[in-house]
C-alpha cells in the first residue's frame, strides 16, 4: 500500500513513528511533514504542485500536537481544523484513497490534566473520527497502555515536551502499520458541504517578477519565497474567500505579516532565526476575508491592536535583535473559497 504521511515534527524524527510504519510493512512513498505545522499543511501538501498528483493509496495525517499547543495559547481555530479535515476526507474519497488520523502526545496534556482544554484537540479528533467513520490511532492511549503495562515513567517517556521518546514512537508506528484500515472514506453530505481549499503560491502571482524573491533549500527540499522587508508591500489577486493560513520560512521571518483584503489582520511570523530554511504551515485564528485585490505587508516588530501571536513563539517577546531589516519570507497562502 503506497502511503503518504503529512504531519509535523513528530513525523520527521529519525527512527521515530514514520520509521516504525516502514518497519511495520507500510510502503511510505513520501513524507510531506513540516515541523511546527498545523492543519493548514494539508491543502498545501495536497496541491497539484506538491503531492496532489502523486500516485498513492493511503494518507496518514498527524496534526494534533501543534494544534494542541495552539489551543493552550487560545490560537486554535476548530472551524478551520474541521473544514480542512472534511475537505481532506472528501479529496481522498473522490480518489479512492484511504485516510487515517494519528495523534501524537505532548507532555503538557498529561502534566496539567485538570484543565480539560489541554485535551481539547485529542478529544476533538477522536469525536471527529467517530462521526466521520475514519480510523484514528491515539498516541495518548498508546502511551497510557505502555505506562500501565510496563511501569514506564511518564516524564521519562518524552524526549522534549512535544515529542515522545523515539523508541516509543517507533513502536507506535509499527502498531499503526500492522492495524491500518485501507478503506477510503465515504463522501457523505457533511464532506460535500465543506469549503474548497486552495494553496496560492506567491511564485505564481503576476507580481512575482517585480518582487524581492529568494530560493532557499536544505537537504530535504527547497522553496521559492517572497521576501517582504519592513514596510514593503506585495499585491495579488485572490478569489472570493478567506485566507486561513500561511506557508512560510520560520527561520527567515522576523516580522509581522499583515493581510489587507476585505478586512485586515496581522500575525507574528517570527520563528527560529539562525537556520537557512524551516518551512512550516500555520493557521490563522482569525481568517481574513478577501475578494480580488489583496495586499500583503511586512510590519516591524511592535505591538498592534488585535495582533495574533503564533504557537511557536507566543511566550517569547517580539524580538529586536534579529540582524538586518525585519522580514517575512512567504511561500504562499492557504485560501478557503466561498461560493458566489
Amino acid at each position: 500500500m503506497r502511503t503518504v504521511v503529512i504531519g509535523a515534527s513528530n513525523s520527521l524524527v529519525k527512527g521515530g513513528v514514520v520509521q516504525g510504519m516502514i518497519d511495520g510493512g507500510l510502503n511510505v512513498v513520501a513524507n510531506g511533514s513540516l515541523g511546527h505545522s498545523q492543519a493548514t499543511i494539508l491543502p498545501f501538501r495536497l496541491s497539484d504542485s506538491q503531492y496532489g498528483s502523486l500516485d498513492f493509496d493511503h494518507l496518514i495525517v498527524e496534526i494534533a500536537t501543534n494544534e494542541q499547543i495552539a489551543l493552550r495559547s487560545s490560537l486554535a481555530n476548530f472551524t478551520t481544523i474541521k473544514s480542512v479535515l472534511d475537505w481532506t476526507a472528501r479529496w481522498c474519497a473522490e480518489r479512492g484513497i484511504g485516510l487515517t488520523l494519528v495523534t501524537m502526545p505532548e507532555s503538557a496534556s498529561y502534566l496539567h490534566a485538570g484543565d480539560m482544554r489541554r485535551f481539547g484537540v485529542r478529544r476533538f479528533l477522536n469525536e471527529y473520527a467517530k462521526e466521520r467513520r475514519l480510523q484514528i490511532f491515539d498516541g495518548y492511549d498508546w502511551l497510557d497502555d505502555r505506562i500501565t503495562q510496563q511501569g514506564a515513567d511518564l516524564e521519562g517517556s518524552f524526549d522534549t515536551p512535544a515529542h515522545i521518546q523515539t523508541e516509543i514512537a517507533h513502536a507506535f508506528g509499527v502498531r499503526i502499520a500492522e492495524s491500518i484500515d485501507p478503506t477510503p472514506p465515504r463522501s457523505k453530505r457533511q464532506l460535500r458541504a465543506a469549503p474548497d481549499f486552495e494553496y496560492v503560491a506567491m511564485a505564481e502571482s503576476e507580481s512575482w517578477a517585480r518582487a524581492d524573491t529568494i530560493e532557499r533549500s536544505t537537504s530535504i527540499g527547497s522553496a521559492q519565497l517572497l521576501r517582504l522587508r519592513a514596510e514593503q508591500e506585495f499585491e495579488l489577486e485572490l478569489k472570493r474567500g478567506n485566507v486561513v493560513g500561511t506557508v512560510h520560512n520560520a527561520a527567515g521571518s522576523t516580522a509581522i505579516l499583515q493581510v489587507d483584503g476585505v478586512a485586515s489582520h496581522a500575525k507574528r511570523m517570527d520563528g527560529h532565526p539562525g537556520e537557512k530554511l524551516i518551512l512550516t504551515a500555520w493557521g490563522l485564528r482569525t481568517p481574513v476575508p478577501v475578494d480580488g485585490a489583496t495586499r500583503l505587508r511586512a510590519l516591524p516588530v511592535g505591538y498592534l491592536p488585535d495582533l495574533e501571536h503564533n504557537h511557536a513563539t507566543i511566550w517569547r517577546p517580539l524580538s529586536r535583535h534579529a540582524r538586518g531589516l525585519p522580514t517575512v519570507e512567504l511561500a504562499g497562502l492557504v485560501l478557503a473559497n466561498r461560493p458566489g
